[in-house]
């Protein structure tokens, strides 16, 4: 089914299009213009995004370059519509990343042709929907209806489900056989054969490269396949065919990705397993089974209930808040409560069903969890760790910490070791070659976030954390993360930093994290940053206060701070909003209530520039030719909110530069600008401590490579032909974001 994102302000025209789509049977994600909805283009994947671009476009064009920067999603095609704006504008939004612009009134068989045109560009997908998956609207209606017990919701559920898909009963009789001392390899064999799919693969493991190296004969017989792949192995493998066969044809909907949920169940159960085996606590199989199932009620709602997940999944992903404690927000009970019900029906061991209840229960991540349910506790620890990894992905990133004597209880005083971590990745990649799911390998180079491998992060603990799930999440993300010592490593070394990451663990109170806000960092530029040695920067950086969020365990730091540039956070926290609020600091951009009804951090609500006034930005043009001046000042003129001085020659420009006072946004320097070189102008304005910020544009009637190759060496990005001037300079200053004066 094609599903597209539409993010428009006009409530009419958003129910509109709606009304249109949904004749024609494509599924329509509303958004609302803002932060958030970037979250709802990773989390929903849709195959193409609409959004209204008002008169005022900046902010509008500040998402779109986001979403363009996130390689993730930089191809999904994007349709903008709008007012009518100048042909130089429509560009901008072009060069940007919009692949269409369409005038209001909207055509809406323009639209069409358009979406029809992307979708045979882009599109991979998908099918239409198998409509008898869905709930009828009575009982639809009925889910919703707060009169109505959880008791007849669930069991509306559960014939709904029974109706329309059978769980293997391999996989409830391979638990069945490995908890018995007495069965062994041929037992585990019989079983194996009475599922000709499962037994089939795993023959073809059995005699894959991985494990036929140790011997030249290939084997036919299921008993000398569990000998030759191992007991455990075989079992694993076993389960984990079972129930990926019969989830990887269904019809998913839009929701989330459903590889990368698999991803997600075999990371969860792999690391429980390990867990499991390093701690004694809970038999192998177990820890492996559960983490493989622990989210299936997941996968059962994105396809049985399609309506029910869309609303559960919109709320979490706009809240930040876990899935589980919206599932309940809106039904009176969670995803677990039904599994409990399927797993007896599916006759699982009386140990697992026990423990369901507590799958994604914070009150497991305790010493007291961990001693009371160990494998609930188990699952959710693993849970925790492959979200940190990114080890796959589910419907929401949601972590909380984990405290020390949790680690203890495991006997992993120290945390996870590199071995351990590597560990999970090479049997990620195992068990990705016997099950076929995809090309990947583990670890996954993410790329997600632009530049963030130019962003230093001084992280620090007020008390012992053997494993901390926002910095390992941070450390995926491939920004340069550093841990203090102590207290006086992190105040001796904050100016070599642009952000603090900051947990208050047991140790920490208000006074000290106020001290700590009160440390200069470096100010961010990209620019400034030489990525083959970013302990040190290309020039003199600027300092500001510091940008920090603080993650407050113990939930009691309630006073707000002077510093605005520190934010505190409580758990559990969605790993993907940390990114949003640390780019927002880093970038300065204005942040409004960045908090949930939990405390937690939540998707970014602001879009629009804040207020009407307009930043009032001063430029100098550096230039010999009075009639090339002239052409320059009638351009920037037609912009809101400009401030413009102009000079002759190299001399006059930088000391118009030294002595100005305010900062200079924008510097159009002459590539042969007379008494001194263009490129001594703008290094000497650039060391000036007011102007290290500023933009340079470099403007050229005809130049050689060999003239150009110093400038680009001081940091110039941008040239322009003089006879281009006219074409090619409202474009910058629009990709600068400058407003046109009757925009503005």
């Amino acid at each position: 089914m094609i599903t597209i994102l539409t993010i428009i302000e006009d409530k009419n025209e958003a129910i509109r299009l709606k009304q249109i789509f949904l004749k024609i049977n494509i599924r329509v994600i509303p958004a609302e213009p803002s932060y958030a909805s970037y979250l709802k283009t990773l989390q929903y994947d849709p195959d193409i995004v609409i959004m209204e671009v008002p008169a005022s476009p900046k902010g509008h064009i500040q998402f779109l370059r986001l979403i363009r920067n996130n390689k993730g999603i930089a191809q999904k095609p994007f349709i903008l519509f709008g007012p009518s704006f100048d042909p130089k504008i429509i560009e901008v939004f072009r060069a940007t990343g919009a692949d269409s612009y369409l005038t209001k009134p909207l055509n809406v068989k323009k639209l069409f042709d358009e979406i029809k045109t992307l979708l045979l560009e882009h599109s991979t997908k998908k099918s239409g929907i198998i409509e008898k998956n869905q709930l009828s609207k009575v009982e639809l209606t009925a889910l919703y209806d707060t009169s109505i017990s959880k008791h007849k919701k669930i069991n509306i559920m559960l014939n709904h489900i029974g109706h329309l898909l059978a769980f293997p009963a391999t996989v409830a009789s391979i638990l069945r056989v490995t908890q018995d001392e007495k069965s062994g390899a041929r037992e585990l064999a019989q079983i194996i054969q009475s599922d000709p799919s499962v037994a089939t693969e795993v023959l073809k493991v059995a005699n894959s490269v991985f494990f036929a190296r140790r011997s030249n004969s290939r084997i036919v017989d299921l008993k000398e396949a569990v000998v030759r792949i191992g007991f455990i192995q075989t079992k694993n493998t076993a389960m984990s065919l079972s129930v990926f066969q019969i989830m990887k044809d269904r019809n998913y909907e839009t929701g989330f990705n459903h590889i990368d949920f698999w991803f997600h169940c075999l990371g969860v159960a792999v690391i429980g397993e390990r867990l499991a085996k390093h701690s004694g606590l809970v038999p192998l199989d177990e820890g492996f089974i559960a983490g493989l199932l622990h989210d299936m009620g997941k996968l059962l709602l994105n396809e049985f209930f399609n309506d029910l997940f869309l609303s559960i999944i919109e709320k979490t992903t706009s809240e930040g808040v876990p899935f589980n404690t919206c599932h309940e927000q809106i039904l009176g009970f969670n995803q677990n409560e039904l599994l409990v019900q399927l797993f007896e029906q599916w006759n699982f061991p009386e140990s697992i069903i026990q423990n369901v209840m507590f799958f994604g229960s914070n009150d497991m991540l305790t010493a007291a969890g961990l001693k009371e349910r160990p494998l609930a506790s188990i699952v959710n620890i693993a849970e925790t760790i492959a979200k940190s990894l990114q080890v796959g992905r589910e419907a929401d990133c949601c972590v909380t910490a984990i405290p020390e004597e949790v680690f203890e209880g495991l006997r992993m005083h120290y945390g996870l070791s590199q071995g351990f971590i590597d560990g999970i990745y090479n049997e990620m990649n195992l068990y990705n070659q016997f099950l076929k799911i995809d090309k990947r390998s583990f670890p996954l180079t993410y790329e997600q976030i632009k530049d963030a491998e130019k962003v230093m992060i001084l992280c620090h603990s007020f008390s012992t954390e053997p494993f901390n799930p926002i910095i390992e999440y941070l450390k995926t993300q491939r920004y340069k993360i550093v841990i203090s010592k102590n207290r006086k490593d992190m105040e001796d070394n904050a100016a070599s930093f642009h952000a603090f990451i900051v947990t208050d663990g047991c140790g920490a109170v208000f006074g000290d994290i106020e001290q700590i806000s009160g440390l200069k960092v470096q100010m961010f530029a990209p620019e400034n940053v030489d990525t083959k040695n970013p302990d040190s920067t290309k020039q003199n950086p600027i300092f500001t206060d510091a940008k920090m969020i603080v993650f407050d365990v113990k939930k009691d730091i309630a006073s707000p701070l002077a510093n605005k540039s520190t934010i505190i956070s409580r758990y559990p926290v969605d790993l993907r909003n940390v990114d949003f609020v640390l780019a927002a600091l880093l970038y300065n951009f204005p942040i409004e209530s960045p908090l949930n009804t939990m405390g937690a951090l939540k998707p970014i609500k602001k879009i629009s520039v804040a207020g009407n006034s307009v930043e009032k930005r001063r430029i100098l043009i550096c230039h010999s030719k009075s009639d090339i001046r002239k052409i320059v000042r009638d351009l920037i003129e037609l912009y809101a909110g400009v401030i413009i001085e102009e000079a002759d020659d190299g001399l006059k420009s930088f000391n118009r530069a030294r002595t100005t006072k305010e900062e200079l946004f924008l510097v159009i320097v002459q590539l042969g600008i007379p008494l001194m070189e263009c490129s001594e102008v703008i290094k000497g304005i650039k060391e000036l401590p007011n102007h290290k910020r500023a933009k340079f544009i470099v403007c050229f009637d005809t130049a050689q490579k060999k003239q150009l190759i110093p400038l680009v060496r001081v940091g110039v990005r941008d040239f322009i032909k003089e006879s281009d001037l006219e074409q090619q300079l409202p474009l910058k200053l629009e990709s600068y974001g400058i407003l046109r004066a009757k925009e503005a």
